[in-house]
């Protein structure tokens, strides 16, 4: 009875921290600029991804990149890009504490949009 009761509590404090430690997509900023430089007569862009939920690390950070397009591929140890499902996976889905980028390149920015995040504190 003592050890039903006390899984019990266990089971309901980890609900109550999984649910105050959650993180809005909001609060994960996507920033880019421009760097200066050119690949193949495209303006190469400098893409940050910024955790704004410090303590906590996001992981599985999905941006969608429905019609994205660079004339070279990011290297996909920072940007796996997913063409069926329009969407990008960062940095293999590792935790991610402060930020992530990568660069790209094309003739316009792209528009990134952070779709999915998990958060672990």
């Amino acid at each position: 009875m003592v050890l039903s009761i006390v899984l019990v509590l266990v089971a309901v404090s980890g609900c109550l921290c999984n649910a105050y430690h959650h993180c809005p997509l909001s609060k994960i900023k996507v920033t880019q600029r421009a760097t200066g430089k050119l690949i193949s007569g495209k303006r190469v862009y400098y893409v940050d991804v910024i955790n704004g939920c410090r303590p906590c690390a996001q992981g599985q950070i999905y941006l969608g990149c429905r019609g994205f397009e660079t004339v070279r591929k990011p290297d996909p140890q920072y940007l796996e890009v997913d063409g069926k499902h329009d969407r990008c996976l960062l940095g293999h889905g590792k935790p991610v504490y402060d930020s992530v980028g990568f660069n790209y390149a094309w003739d316009t920015q792209y528009n990134f949009t952070v779709v999915h995040a998990e958060s672990s504190c």
